[in-house]
């Protein structure tokens, strides 16, 4: 998904899609959940994905391992279909 399509759908600006990804910004909690609802994907695990690796010190491994099989599982999913 571009820049664009994912402004679309989250109805944000591409602008300010692009700050997110350089890091210029800091999304909003609002912003995290357009996104995530744009991108199918759960907001906790963007979340997640978003994280330094120092937030994540100290996390339970059974944790870890669950966390790890829902990212798999999203990522080799196939797309739900639209329309």
């Amino acid at each position: 998904m571009s820049q664009k399509q994912l402004a679309a759908s989250a109805e944000l600006d591409s602008s300010f899609i692009s700050l997110l990804e350089s890091g210029q910004r800091t999304p909003s909690t609002a912003t995290l959940e357009a996104i995530s609802k744009a991108l199918e994907v759960p907001m906790y695990l963007i979340m997640l994905l978003g994280s330094k690796p120092e937030d994540l010190r100290g996390l339970p491994q059974k944790e870890a391992q669950v966390l790890g099989h829902q990212i798999l599982t999203l990522l080799t999913q196939e797309p739900a279909k639209t329309g």
